[in-house]
This record gives structure tokens, sequence and C-alpha cells, in this order.
């Protein structure tokens, strides 16, 4: 018979599939016509469906359709039609975009491999050909198989400030809760099975998106990094990771602006503080605050030190890096936590902890010396200096007064250098965490409690330079300046005034040359008088009752122009000490000259006579005689001082007896005793008292009384 060909064309779309019927007709207007089944009608192919995969996961396609062959191939487009000369393959790094199917039966499995990067999209297109060879042209991909979705995010480098809330935003397709991100240092690789995962007090590493906001990652706030600010970092994604190894997608670099971290910096009190912080992208809104050591940066309330002089918390200089604190003059040296925040204003953005702030300078604290004693303070400290120096001021004027009023006390270094610390080898600091100070030790001045102590790091004498107030400084010890009287035959107590005083307090009264404490003073030796005398040890600690001294030397040795020391007069010194340091020998260390110690009465051992039938008168010679003085003659076998001593009987004699003249240097008294016409002619005792009221008042012994005829 005749064979006629009929053209249906090229399909393109619809449904690969058997059991299609073929009808014909004779000449047909209407579909009825169609009436003669002529055979059954397959159509052979993949059949059009969309389909997903996923950055980082292996993609596989499973196609569907009818009579699938080996010969199969599919490609991926990005633009145009599938078939069409202008339509563009896609370009995603590792996947696979002209690819034949697994030469397996269904012939229907498609392994693009793992997308590592490229453009997340919903609209790639699969185009499908049955036969068109290895080399066969985008033209013969005519068949639409789907379109497919590549979900993932878009690949962009991420950015953070420290101290401020870490935020990362993907743009992407199919994001969704389960993915995360993982941040590595720069020296590893996205998809590597032990990664160097990047650390970041503060942040979560590896993060999770936000719940209801898959493209959403809220890391936190980094507060420290392991390698520092920088741009040494690279952040990667996974849809749903088990392992490292999952997280394939490199998203770019991640970098983080900030303050590089330093371990140590080194400020002294009385210096100016500069504190410099390298970093990336510093800002002029960039400040940091100094707290204390134990606060964690960032917390809601830090306890700030109070540290007089330095401002906190501070702002940059204009090169964003310097921050000039100024130059603290009080407050506790030591250790300090330095926080660093981007734009901080409440103490809870403070949150970056760069840096440990030592600083140097005296612990405040009063301090005290004494009179007598070696003054050396022993401050506490951090830092302190072999070159660093002590200075006492008056409370009146401030640390740091070029014009300060230095105090100035005998024999005390003012200012005071270290004991302990001798200069390096090398130049520089010797440095020691406290200090014994060499102030000297102190042998007159004013005590009381009107001073300061001011410290200096390297002060060189000048006085500008002590500009850090260490505390109240007290001098302990007497005030000078005392002028003691007493009297042969009295009682005789030393009274002082001072600051501090103690029972171990001594005086001693001496004479000579030289000055309290020196060889050429001798002690003063007088029967009866202790010397030297610890003071009474009571609440006030300012008495020292020194007894009473009987005998006030001969007249042969006192009435010349250098008395000897066992010579009433006026030729003495009062010497102080506070008794606590020691000499060599085990004395007191006598130093401090009080003042001056007289002591009135009538020389000893001096002879009178008198004759029956004339007038009895006599001088006696001494220091600081007196109208009051009474003279009191007894039997030589009786005492001077006795409450009843046998009163010696002169007929026409007075006895006791006034004075009758007192010399206008009071070095003499005379005694007019009267006429005697009657009493024993023998030797006898002449007693003296200064002011007595009754016979034991007359206690003195001027010497013998002799009685003639």
């Amino acid at each position: 018979g005749t064979f006629k060909q009929f053209a249906l064309g090229r399909p393109n779309l619809g449904v690969a599939t058997p059991g299609y019927t073929l009808c014909w007709a004779a000449n047909p207007s209407v579909q009825q016509d169609y009436s003669m089944a002529v055979g059954d009608f397959s159509v052979i192919g993949a059949n059009y469906e969309d389909t997903q995969c996923t950055f980082g996961v292996p993609c596989v396609i499973n196609a569907t359709g009818y009579q699938l062959a080996n010969t199969n191939r599919i490609i991926v487009v990005s633009t145009n039609d599938c078939g069409a000369g202008n339509s563009q393959i896609a370009t995603v790094t590792n996947m696979l975009v002209n690819i034949g199917v697994n030469d397996e039966p269904d012939y229907n499995v498609y392994e693009l491999q793992t997308p590592l990067a490229g453009q997340p999209r919903t609209d790639y297109k699969l185009c499908w050909a049955h036969n068109p060879g290895t080399n066969g042209g985008k033209t013969k991909y005519r068949t639409p198989m789907g379109l497919l979705q590549l979900n993932g995010p878009v690949q962009v480098s991420q950015h953070c400030v420290m101290g401020t809330d870490c935020v990362f935003e993907l743009a992407g397709v199919g994001l969704k809760s389960s993915n995360q991100v993982l941040i590595i240092d720069s020296g590893s690789s996205c998809g590597d099975a032990n990664p160097t995962v990047a650390f970041f007090d503060g942040l979560d590493n590896p993060a999770s998106p936000n719940e209801t906001l898959p493209h959403l990652y809220e890391l936190g706030i980094v507060r420290t990094t392991s390698g520092g600010p920088g741009s040494s970092y690279t952040v990667c994604w996974a849809s749903d990771p088990v392992n490292y190894e999952d997280w394939k997608i490199t998203l770019g670099t991640f970098s983080v602006d900030g303050p590089e971290r330093e371990n140590i910096v080194y400020c002294t009190m009385g210096l100016a503080c500069t504190i410099s912080l390298d970093g990336l992208n510093l800002a002029a809104t960039n400040k940091i605050m100094i707290t204390d050591i134990n606060d964690v940066c960032g917390q809601p309330t830090l306890n700030l030190p109070s540290i007089v002089g330095l401002s906190n918390p501070t702002s940059p200089e204009g090169n964003k890096k310097d921050y000039k604190l100024g130059t603290g003059t009080y407050g506790l040296p030591g250790d300090y936590k330095v926080c660093w925040s981007f734009e901080g204003s409440a103490h809870g953005d403070y949150h970056v902890p760069v840096a440990t702030l030592r600083l140097g300078g005296p612990v405040p604290r009063d301090y005290s010396c004494i009179l007598s004693e070696p003054c050396r303070p022993v401050v506490e400290g951090v830092r302190l200096a072999h070159t660093s120096q002590l200075l006492f001021i008056s409370y009146l004027d401030n640390c740091g007064d070029a014009s300060a009023n230095v105090i100035t006390w005998a024999d005390i270094n003012n200012p005071a250098g270290s004991a302990l610390l001798a200069p390096p080898a090398n130049p520089g600091y010797l440095y020691s965490d406290g200090d014994t100070y060499d102030g000297g030790l102190g042998t007159a001045g004013v005590p009381g409690h009107n001073y300061k102590v001011c410290w200096g790091f390297d002060p060189n004498f000048v006085t500008r330079n002590f500009k850090v107030y260490v505390g109240k400084f007290t001098m302990n010890g007497p005030l000078t300046g005392v002028a003691s009287f007493c009297v042969l035959g009295k009682a005789c107590v030393i009274e002082v005034t001072g600051t501090g005083l103690h029972g171990t307090n001594q005086v001693q009264v001496a004479t000579g040359s030289g000055a309290c404490g020196s060889e050429d003073i001798s002690p003063a030796v007088f029967q009866g008088l202790n010397n030297p005398q610890l003071v009474t040890d009571d609440e006030a600690d300012n008495q020292f009752i020194m007894g009473a001294a009987l005998t006030g030397g001969s007249y042969a040795i006192c009435r010349v122009a250098s008395p000897a020391a066992s010579c009433i007069g006026t030729h003495y010194r009062l010497c102080w000490a506070h008794g606590e340091y020691l000499l060599p020998g085990g004395g007191a260390n006598l130093v401090v000259e009080l003042g001056t110690f007289a002591i009135a009465g009538p020389f000893g051992t001096y002879s009178v006579d008198c004759t029956m039938g004339m007038v009895c008168a006599f001088r006696l010679y001494g220091s600081a005689l007196a109208r009051t003085n009474r003279v009191l003659i007894i039997e030589a076998s009786s005492n001077c001082g006795e409450a009843s001593p046998i009163v010696a009987s002169f007929a026409g004699l007075l006895n006791p007896a006034l004075v009758s003249e007192v010399a206008a240097d009071k070095s003499y008294i005379t005694a007019r005793l009267g006429r005697s016409h009657g009493g024993r002619v023998d030797t006898y005792k002449l007693c003296w008292g200064y002011s007595p009221a009754v016979l034991s008042d007359y206690n003195v012994e001027v010497g013998p009384f002799k009685f003639t005829a």
C-alpha cells in the first residue's frame, strides 16, 4: 500500500509515558472525526519536575519519565530557555552542570556533586536530552526537566566590631533554622576535618540563626579574640552540620574591628599616664574605663577605683590610639583592668578587656616618726624605684606645689631616699613592691600632727615633683624651749608637753660645751637627784620626778667660770630621749635638747665662823638664792632635814634666821643672826631651806658652823 508520513514536531514538554492512542481520520473537521484507532502511541523521555539542592550537600536529581536510557544527559542553565542558543550554563563551583545519567537501570539518577560556591537561586533550569553526546551543544537540550532551586546563603564576607552586638544578616534561598555558621582561623579551610576554630570570648561559635528568622545570626558580643582584630578569620556555613567537615561553604572573611590586647601596661603615680592601644579601624568614639581587676568588663556596674588626678573613662587623642589619663596623685596602686568600648556611655557598654594596668606608687597611709629615734618609714607599694623619695611638708600646702613649705627637723633627711635599694649596674631603675626610706634621726624641731608626707618616683630633690599625697605625717616628741628650775632640798619635777609622749621617755640633766648626746657633755651628779630619769608612766607621760638634790657642790669647784657637773647653777641643759632606740652601750639616745635646767641653792662644804660677843653675820654663795631662804644651826649629832633636830642655842642669836640681803644676781645671800653673849663653843651644822615652814624643810647641809669665844 501507500505509506503516508505525519510530522508531529518535536515533543519538549509533557508527560513521557506509554498508553496514548493514535487515531486517524480521512478528512477530519472536528475531533469526533478521528474515529479509527491506528494503534498505540508512546512518548519517551524525562518528565518535568522541580527539585532542590543545597550548598554543601551532595546534589542528586532523580528524574521520572519513560524508557530513559544511558545516553540521556542534562545541563543546568541560568538564563533563557532550554535549547536556546543564547542560554547560559550555570556557574556553580564544584557542581556539575553538564552530566550524563548514572549508568544503572532505570537511568534516572544524576549526581551533580556538592555545590560549594555560587549564586543561590530558585530558577536554575534543568534541560534534558535523549542522546546529545558528550560534546553536544546547548541547543540539543530542548526538554525542560524542571526548575532547580539551589538553597544556601549568598557568599559575602562578614564584619563585626568588638564590644558591640555581632550580627550576621545573610541573603539567600531556602535558609532554615538548622543552618549554622562557623568561624575559623584563616590558616584552616572550610570543610577541614579538624580546622582551627577561632575563639572569641562572648561570641557563639558555631552559631545557629534566630529560630523564626533563619537569615539572622545574633552571635553575641566580641570581647576577646584568638588572633586579635583584623581579617585573619574565615566564616563557614553549613545547612545541617554534624561534624566540622559539613561546614564546606566559605561565606568569606570574617573581620573584627577593635583594639589589640595588651598584657600589662604600666603607669606610675605622680607621672603622666598614657595608655596606647593598637588595633583596626579604631574610632574617635572609643573610650576606655579603668576598673577593679576582679570585675568582668561589661558587667552592669563596674567598681571604678578612686584615683585622684586620673580621668575615668577616657577618650583617645586624635590618633585614636593614645589615651591620656592624666597624673594620679592619690589612690591605691596595683593591678586594674582596662575595659574598652566602641561607643560607650554606661558601664555595661565597656565589654572588651584590653589590658591590665599596673599602677605604681605608694599605698596611702599615715606615717609618724619620733625625735631621737631612727626615722625609717616602711612604705608598701607597687614598683617603687631606687630613685623614689618621701617629702614632709606643712598640712596647709599641697603635694606638688613648687612653693610648698618643706619642714625642717634637725638631722631629719627631707626628702628621704631609699634605705634599701641601690642603683642598678645599667641605666634604668631598680623596682620594688615596697621600700624603707631613710629619714635620718631627728634631734630637734617642732613635733605635731600638722604635716603631710608626699612621694615622688624620681623627684631629684625638686619639690614640685613630689606630686603624690601619701597621708598625714606626725612627728612625735617634746616641744623644746623648756626652762626647768629646781631647788636643793625640794622635790624636782620636770614637766614637758609634746606629741606622742610615751612611757619609755627619759630625760637627763647635763652640762658641757657639746650638744645633747655628744661626748662633750656630762650628766649632772647630785645626791638625791635621779639622772637620767624615766617618765612617770601614766596617761599623759609628761612628768619626770627627779627626786630631791641635797648638795650643791663645793664653793671651791663651783664658784668658777666652768662649774663642775655636781654644782648648783644655770649651766645645765635638759636632754630627752624617746627611749626605745638604745645606743650600742645600752643607754637611751638622749639627743633632743629640751631646753635649760637650773638648780637653786647654796654651795656645799662651806664653813661659817661666828665669835661670841660679836655680831654674827655671814654670806652664803650659790645660785638663784631668794629672800625666802632661811638658815638653821643644829647640833653636829643631828642631821639637816630631820623632823626634830637638836637646834643649837646661842644667847642673842636668831636661830633659825631670816635672810637680810640678796644679791642682785642672786648669787649670794646675807644672814644676820645678831650678837651672841652666850652659847657653847663648838662646831655645829649649818642647814638651809629655800622657803622653809617646818624644821624638816631645812634639809640642805651647807657645811660646818664654828662658834668660837
